[in-house]
């Protein structure tokens, strides 16, 4: 009995980390899945990239528009698929039709040109632009034209059967580079120009604008988002999302770059917004919330931008030449650990492991260790040592504070369960005050953590506000923490404000529906005589 009390207590119960729920479960899933997007090939070409475009019936094939040519790529094989070389001049935007059958281009000298995918055969060439078509596109359904925008200030509408020119836009004055359609609404037209206008237009209606919006800066691109109510326009380092069911109301204006915007495309669920520039930056932007959910670095100025297939790849033009498609990482599971990771790499290659693979044979008795090798985090040992103070310190140090903030909470936790918490907390020099003080700065707003953090200084101002002018540092530490609180304590009292206000009006509103719905009472006036007590006095 007597052993058996000795091994029981003799067991040192280890801190228990208490875990949180992740603020941004969501973001970080978002990130995680974009991220993933790592298998990366590289394709040279001779020139920029103007355009890069998906075939929409296969998704492994790529048309990249560069100098005087549209190649297309198999990005499975990295296979030159199909070369299309018939341009006097600078090609410009190859683009497929819905069905993948046929594929335009502009040209330089202001021509309008569709292939044949299959042959390669040059099926039309309509001519009618005085400058250089930058952007054009097949309309929706069967049987429609071709839209092209141009240099020359206009936006023309072509006749695929006669090469006949249907109708003419001449609303900017400048430069027309942006053009979109919307497949969900056939008679939608949207034009972009460098005179920082966007014009929205009905096919069936072409003498004026529906609605017209002033971007801010030359409009590099656009889209038409799912459904046409949305509009994304791309100029200057602005993405603005505009609202056409509201009469061309700007939603927002994000600036998630810092060179010009080139281009932009939209993931396949329609979900994410994701945006090329000359900063080297693809940045994806979730449409629900507007904001920044991943970015990805590339080796030059990005001039175009696709994703392809089920978000499984992204292929990037950029101003080099250089074609970077980018791949989802398929993760594969072998012995339960995921190969070419750090785990199965030092399971597979350590120097001691070469000689020791063992395969039994019939007859053979395999005895398993299970034994498990119980690893005591340091602050636990100087815990068992009940040395607080160093305790403490071992979860102060500034990578377990700043991405571990966990386990720094949970051991002063422990530490004001076993009432040690003051006695860990005094007599500490500079730099370890400092660093206590600066994960209370960096987590008091922090509602995980703020409780505990107004307890701990609390305790630290009894014990060092005596002492004040200890440092110069120290006194900066705790004057920062002062405006913290003080920032705090307006922001509370701003939304107890917010929150009377919002009472008043939801009181006066259910008031009024209760009167409405109560039977109108009369007011009646009348005389009456008073008490014989009160008319003598």
């Amino acid at each position: 009995m007597s052993i058996f009390l000795f091994q029981t207590m003799s067991r040192f119960k280890r801190t228990e980390i208490i875990k949180f729920p992740s603020q941004n479960t969501a973001a970080d899933a978002d990130k995680q899945y974009w991220s993933s997007l790592s298998e990366e090939l590289t394709i040279q070409e001779y020139g920029a990239i103007r355009t890069v475009d998906i075939h929409p019936c296969d998704a492994n094939i790529v048309a990249a528009t560069a100098h005087n040519k549209i190649q297309l790529y198999n990005i499975a094989t990295l296979d030159l698929y199909k070369s299309f070389t018939k341009f006097k001049d600078t090609a410009f935007s190859g683009k497929f039709r819905y069905d993948g059958g046929l594929l335009c281009a502009g040209t330089g000298d202001g021509g309008v040109k569709v292939f044949d995918v299959n042959t390669k055969a040059a099926l039309r060439v309509m001519t009618g632009h005085t400058a250089a078509v930058q952007q054009c596109q097949f309309q929706s359904g069967v049987g429609g034209g071709v839209f092209s925008w141009s240099d020359d200030n206009s936006v023309k509408v072509w006749d695929l059967t006669t090469e006949q020119c249907l109708h003419t836009i001449s609303h900017h004055s400048d430069y027309v580079r942006a053009g979109g359609l919307c497949p969900q609404q056939p008679e939608l037209l949207v034009s972009g120009g460098y005179d920082h206008k966007l014009a929205v237009w009905d096919i069936r209606d072409l003498d004026k604008p529906s609605m017209s919006m002033e971007h801010g800066a030359p409009v590099e691109s656009l889209l038409v988002l799912p459904g046409g109510g949305l509009v994304a326009s791309v100029g200057g380092n602005f993405v603005k999302i505009w609202d056409l069911l509201a009469g061309g109301r700007l939603l927002t204006s994000l600036t998630p770059h810092h060179k010009t915007v080139t281009s932009l495309a939209l993931s396949h669920s329609g979900k994410f917004l994701v945006t090329g520039s000359l900063d080297r930056q693809v940045v994806w932007t979730d449409l629900s919330t507007f904001r920044q959910v991943h970015s990805k670095h590339c080796s030059s100025s990005v001039m175009s931008v696709a994703v392809g297939g089920q978000d499984d790849f992204m292929a990037v033009g950029m101003l080099d030449g250089l074609i970077q498609v980018h791949k989802r990482k398929e993760e594969k599971v072998e012995d339960g650990m995921v190969v070419n990771s750090r785990r199965y790499q030092r399971a597979k290659n350590h120097k001691y492991l070469q000689y020791t693979q063992y395969s039994p044979i019939t007859g053979d008795q395999i005895v398993s260790d299970t034994t498990n090798k119980d690893i005591e985090l340091k602050h636990d040992y100087l815990l068992r040592k009940f040395e607080y103070s160093k305790a403490l310190d071992a979860v102060l140090k500034p990578y377990v504070a700043r991405t571990k903030p966990e386990y720094t909470y949970s051991l002063m936790m422990e530490l004001i369960r076993r009432e040690g918490l003051t006695r860990a907390l005094a007599g500490r020099d500079e730099k370890q005050l400092c660093l206590l003080l600066q994960f209370l700065n960096r987590y008091l707003a922090d509602t995980r953590f703020s409780r505990l953090c107004i307890h701990v200084s609390n305790i630290l101002l009894d014990l060092y506000l005596p002492h004040h002018g200890m440092t110069s540092r120290v006194d900066k530490l705790f004057q920062e923490m002062k405006r913290k609180l003080d920032r705090e304590v307006n922001y509370m009292e701003t939304l107890m404000e917010l929150s009377g206000a919002v009472d008043v009006v939801l009181t006066a509103a259910n008031n009024k529906q209760l009167d409405k719905s109560a039977p109108a009472s009369t007011v009646t006036h009348r005389v009456c005589s008073l008490p014989p007590s009160i008319s003598s006095c």
